[in-house]
C-alpha cells in the first residue's frame, strides 16, 4: 500500500483522504512504523487526517502507547476525537499488554 502511495503520488489520481485512510487500512497489520509514516506523509501532502485516519494508526499502534495519547490529544485539539477513538486506543493497549497506559486512558474519560 506505500507504493500505491507513491504511484498515485507520482501517476494520479492525486491522493485524498479517502484513498489514504483506504491504504491506511490495507496495511494496518504491517506494523507500526508504515502506518505513522503514512500520516506524516499526507500531513506533508497537505492532506488532513480525519477520524477515520488517526483511529486506524491508533489502532496499529498500541505499544507506542506515548505516541498514541500524543495523537489522542491532537484529535481532542481538532475536535475529532469521539469515544469510538478512545475505545480504539484502550483496545490497542490492552492488546499490546499495557495495561498502565489503558488504566490511565480510562481516568481520563
Amino acid at each position: 500500500s506505500h507504493s500505491i502511495a507513491d504511484r498515485m503520488e507520482k501517476e494520479g489520481p492525486s491522493p485524498d483522504v479517502i484513498s489514504c485512510n483506504t491504504a491506511l487500512h490495507a496495511c494496518r497489520h504491517e506494523g507500526a512504523e508504515l502506518a505513522a509514516n503514512m500520516l506524516r506523509r499526507m500531513q506533508a501532502c497537505g492532506i488532513d487526517p480525519d477520524v477515520v485516519t488517526f483511529n486506524t494508526v491508533i489502532r496499529s499502534n498500541g505499544e507506542h502507547w506515548e505516541w498514541v495519547l500524543a495523537l489522542l490529544a491532537n484529535m481532542d485539539q481538532r475536535g475529532l476525537a469521539n469515544e469510538g477513538s478512545y475505545r480504539v486506543a484502550l483496545h490497542a493497549f490492552i492488546k499490546e499488554n499495557q495495561l498502565s497506559p489503558a488504566l490511565n486512558l480510562l481516568q481520563q474519560m
